[in-house]
């Protein structure tokens, strides 16, 4: 199972290394920048939709994973959703998810996982059903 990870806080890395050998080929694609705002922040959303319909359309991951409030987090979550590919939240206690695309990534996810390889597995053997 191919699963897509956006963001790339601690906890990323941890989770990478504890979901091995579970079957599960992790694909980190991190996000450098925080959320973008200013005269900036449609065209970096807008180019952020386009990539992340290119990667999940047509054989790409079977479920997105979500470990920040980024843009690149919100436009995943939208291109998921609509493509019908399960999503789920990684929550932190450090993470105010007070902004408006913390809230509206919680909001469109699937589900909110503590932030534990066994979470996720279980997650994924729970709601991942083949595609056709």
């Amino acid at each position: 199972m191919r699963v897509l990870l956006v963001g790339n806080d601690d906890g990323a890395a941890a989770l990478m290394g504890g979901l091995d050998g579970d079957d599960i080929v992790l694909e980190l694609r991190p996000d450098d920048s925080p959320p973008a705002s200013g005269p900036d922040e449609i065209g970096v959303i807008a180019r952020e939709l386009r990539e992340f319909d290119e990667t999940l359309s047509g054989g790409g991951p079977d479920a997105v994973l979500i470990s920040s409030d980024s843009s690149a987090a919100l436009s995943a979550v939208l291109v998921a959703t609509k493509l019908g590919t399960p999503v789920a939240v990684i929550e932190r206690a450090e993470r105010d998810p007070s902004g408006v695309n913390g809230r509206l990534v919680r909001e469109l996810a699937d589900a909110r996982l503590a932030p534990q390889p066994a979470a996720v597995s279980n997650w994924l053997r729970d709601t991942y059903t083949e595609r056709p």
